[in-house]
């Protein structure tokens, strides 16, 4: 019988793949391991909109598909990771409806946004993440010795962009919060959300 871990997001990354190419981490409930899964634009939105507790102007598909559920009465339960086949997550969506369950087969990227919007629990089949997890503190060597010039300037331009947002008034940072997301700088986009939580 298949055992299941429970999985949370951690946080969207831009990819190293072509364009419109993100990585999404999720991380065990109760393990430092995370699973890395590449995602499409259209996921990183939705995704990014919910871990910033920030509301889309017009309906994402996502947003929509949870509408049209919730008008016919089906809630988003769970979705369960069930196989890592060939460099493709297969996923299947839990509904429910009273005592009736809807399975559903769905790209684990939708699952997950759909899971994000729904309030939702996310688990992985423990076998895949046995399989494909990365444990950070294996790489925390490779991080600190990786000093090149290039890093030394990203560094240099974090510490600026830090600086900037501290100094932004609330309104000045929801605006700039809406605009990072639009254009797909999700990386500031966590920035901006970091400082304002702290101000909560």
């Amino acid at each position: 019988m298949a055992t299941y871990i429970e999985l949370e997001i951690v946080d969207v990354q831009n990819s190293q793949t072509p364009n419109d190419a993100y990585v999404l981490l999720l991380k065990e409930k109760l393990g430092e391991r995370i699973l890395p899964i590449v995602i499409g634009l259209s996921e990183a939105k939705t995704i990014v909109l919910v871990l910033n507790k920030v509301t889309s102007r017009r309906p994402t598909t996502h947003e929509l598909f949870k509408n049209f559920s919730d008008l016919l009465g089906y809630k988003v339960v769970k979705v369960q990771i069930e196989k890592f086949e060939e460099g493709i997550y297969y996923s299947n969506l839990y509904l429910t409806n009273g005592d009736e369950t809807i399975i559903l087969d769905a790209r684990t990227s939708d699952a997950v946004a759909i899971t994000m919007l729904s309030g939702a629990q996310l688990f992985v089949e423990s076998s895949i993440i046995e399989e494909v997890s990365i444990v950070p503190s294996k790489y925390s060597e490779n991080e600190i010795f990786n000093n090149d010039d290039e890093e030394a300037d990203n560094q240099e331009y974090d510490l600026f962009i830090d600086s900037r947002i501290k100094e932004m008034t609330d309104e000045e940072l929801e605006t700039l919060l809406q605009g990072a997301i639009e254009s797909e700088d999700f990386e500031l986009a966590s920035k901006i959300h970091e400082e304002m939580e702290k101000r909560k």
